[in-house]
């Protein structure tokens, strides 16, 4: 019995459209493009693509909290926080993760939703639009990729040579996977655009292992937690311990997703990576 089938469904759709209005900006590259903080731009794709998301959330579901990297005509982030206190449901959302990809033309940028219900991630969406890559559901009705039911074969995990781990562009520029000496392990390493988008391709069984270095936010994770407990994985930070979600600060340390033999071996070569 699909427990949350209302939700998946209204979701995929708005999601499908959602991604449709951001691959008209990708294609047509006009948009205006500002900068919220150095080095973090957000773009007209942002903002009506999360309009697309919020307006079906009001519609379908109007007494749930939700929780947006981005703000709208109608919904600050003082009334999100307000809000996401009082209901027992909120729904996460990070409308275009990987900007700096997007406005790059780098095809490494993607939507992510989540629904947390009482602290615990129960659904989640991620899609990249670009790559035709969407994978979503969670532990109650269990995960879809590209329309299909998907179940994931954990693959054995003897040594950290057989972890293929994707990390971060910006944080793997900047040298900060530098502790890594093992040529192995480098090779078996894929720089990737978007926070979401890699945590989709773990859940989904392209990779065994993420990491990621800096701190990251809640519209970023929440997605991916329920995807990766879908899939009988982990999100941890940076001490190893389970993320908690819908919290008053929505920052949370560097990150390790995966299966926990893959995090085992990890750990074992590198427990303070952070």
């Amino acid at each position: 019995m699909n427990n949350y089938k209302k939700e998946i469904d209204i979701m995929v759709e708005t999601l499908k459209k959602a991604g449709e209005n951001l691959m008209r900006f990708f294609h047509s590259g006009d948009y205006e493009i500002s900068e919220k903080s150095p080095n973090n731009p957000v773009t007209e794709a942002d903002f009506t693509t999360n309009q697309i998301i919020i307006d079906s959330l009001y519609k379908y579901f109007p007494n749930d909290a939700i929780l947006s990297e981005e703000i709208s005509k109608d919904l600050s982030h003082e009334i999100m926080d307000k809000k996401r206190f009082e209901a027992s449901r909120v729904w996460i959302i990070d409308p275009l993760d990987g900007t700096k990809e997007f406005v790059n033309g780098i095809k490494e940028f993607s939507i992510s939703v989540g629904l947390v219900e009482n602290n615990k991630a129960l659904l989640g969406f991620i899609y990249n639009p670009a790559l035709e890559y969407f994978i979503y559901g969670g532990c109650y009705d269990g995960l879809f990729k590209n329309g299909k039911p998907f179940s994931l074969n954990v693959e054995n995990i003897n040594s950290i040579e057989d972890i293929k781990i994707c990390v971060s562009r910006t944080e793997k520029n900047k040298g900060l996977y530098n502790f890594i000496k093992n040529e192995t392990v480098e090779q078996n390493m894929k720089e990737i655009g978007s926070v979401a988008y890699k945590l989709a391709l773990v859940a989904g069984g392209e990779y065994n292992l993420t990491v990621s270095v800096k701190p990251k936010n809640e519209w970023d994770i929440a997605a991916g937690v329920a995807l990766l407990e879908a899939s009988g994985l982990v999100l941890l930070d940076k001490d190893y311990e389970k993320i908690k979600l819908n919290k008053k600060d929505v920052k949370s340390s560097g990150l390790i997703g995966g299966s926990a033999k893959a995090i085992e071996v990890f750990k074992s070569e590198y427990k303070n990576f952070i």
